[in-house]
């Protein structure tokens, strides 16, 4: 594999560098897609004080940051620690010498119990998805009020805080920004909240931005970050592959059905006799579900881990919209009931007006629409479309002229599958329907 090297940077990432060194603590604002992770690291080289800590979801802090430093040859020779397992093979890493540490959000309580009452041995902290700290009341957050303080390099990174967003903002910008002598925006979220919102409920549960508040604590913020543009428009998107993880029960479902040509879940039993039908429930198991009938009125859940993945990336957004493409309907309908927010072809115009997620089928989507003059740039392929056709004009819906941004298409596909023989079919421009049913009668 050849390694990029840091001339390869963007003018835009290398613009962020140069910022994030000045600041030493503060926020990187960028849109999934942008290339932030490998901004972050080479900033955090280039100030180095010691060892960091990169707090992640899991997995992110799994698939993404050790494959991302392997990437580049400035960044290949750091050491990556996973601060995950046992609590006794969590305190033998602990123990180790790394350069990076890589840890989820839910074990940092155990992390500050553990150095409780000594100095933390990390020089600067990179909070990959800052959002996962934006309330000052859970656990996590109370933790790290304090000791987060005495580390003097600090870098949060997330979209470009926007609607109810604005919110989570007090809590990013303490734990990248905040000092012992200062605490940025307001002395305390209770302060914040009073300063630029208001409550609308008599339980004072929903807070709302007053009016012009979401621009002023916008503008507030954007004191203690940077915000990363993505390249200037291109005509075309930027395709970003997204490497989901699935337990080893679940390859073992997808081995025994490739092979065996039947699967028995939740009691149900799968059948594919045929190479197409088989190709197509190898897909729906991907997917992390799978239809039982054949009048698909019915389906059984496999897995979560796309949708798992799929969140990280709502999370990511910070309230930009986002333009999610479904192949089967299940796709659509477990999404919805893990976030209800989701929106439907059927809410188009709410959607351009007000942002948000909108979920979508390709067929539905593919031509005429103009869905990025809401201001979207952003898109996800929950599962891709083996149409040539299909692929290029859900695409297209964004790419196109009048766009002001650069576009990004996030696929999300899980390795050594059926989804690596249609996302290259689909690179290369082929409609080559006998192969990709080959490919999943395959030994």
């Amino acid at each position: 594999m050849k390694l990029l090297k840091r001339a390869d940077l963007s003018t835009e990432q290398s613009n962020a560098v140069e910022a994030l060194t000045r600041m030493r603590r503060g926020n990187l604002w960028a849109k999934p897609g942008s290339g932030k992770t490998v901004v972050a690291a080479t900033a955090v080289t280039d100030m180095f004080e010691g060892p960091t800590l990169v707090v992640a979801t899991k997995r992110i802090a799994e698939l993404v940051w050790r494959q991302e430093l392997a990437l580049w040859e400035h960044l290949q020779h750091l050491e990556a620690a996973l601060l995950f397992g046992t609590p006794k093979q969590r305190d033998k890493i602990l123990a180790s010498s790394a350069d990076f540490y890589l840890i989820n959000y839910e074990l940092l309580p155990w992390l500050a119990d553990e150095l409780h009452g000594e100095p933390w041995p990390y020089r600067s902290i990179l909070f990959d998805e800052i959002s996962k700290l934006k309330w000052a009341g859970t656990r996590r957050f109370k933790k790290l009020r304090r000791p987060v303080l005495d580390i003097p390099v600090r870098i949060g990174m997330t979209g470009t805080p926007r609607g109810n967003a604005v919110m989570g903002v007090w809590g990013q910008t303490y734990m990248a920004a905040a000092t012992h002598e200062h605490v940025p925006l307001a002395p305390s979220m209770g302060h914040f909240k009073a300063k630029w919102f208001h409550p609308v409920d008599k339980e004072r549960r929903i807070w709302r931005p007053n009016t012009g508040g979401e621009a002023e604590v916008r503008a507030a913020a954007a004191k203690y970050a940077h915000s990363m543009p993505r390249s200037s428009a291109a005509p075309e998107a930027k395709v970003v592959p997204v490497s989901v993880s699935v337990p080893t029960s679940v390859r073992r479902q997808y081995a025994a059905l490739e092979a065996d040509l039947c699967l028995t879940v939740d009691g149900y039993e799968i059948l594919a006799p045929e190479a197409g039908t088989v190709r197509g429930k190898l897909l729906q198991l991907c997917s992390g579900a799978i239809y039982t009938n054949p009048d698909r009125s019915h389906y059984a859940n496999v897995h979560d881990a796309k949708a798992e993945a799929l969140g990280d990336i709502i999370d990511d957004m910070q309230g930009e919209p986002l333009l999610v493409f479904y192949r089967f309907r299940h796709e659509l309908e477990r999404m919805q009931a893990r976030y209800p927010d989701i929106m439907t072809i059927n809410d188009t115009d709410s959607w351009l007006k007000h942002g948000g997620i909108l979920m979508v089928h390709p067929e539905s989507a593919a031509h005429g629409l103009n869905l990025h003059v809401g201001g979207c740039s952003t898109s996800v392929w929950f599962t891709l479309p083996d149409s040539q056709e299909l692929w290029e004009q859900g695409n297209r819906r964004l790419a196109r002229k009048g766009q002001r941004e650069e576009v990004v298409a996030m696929v999300l596909a899980i390795q050594n599958t059926i989804e690596d023989t249609i996302a290259r079919n689909l690179a290369s421009h082929g409609k080559l329907q006998d192969e990709l049913i080959d490919a999943a009668t395959e030994d």
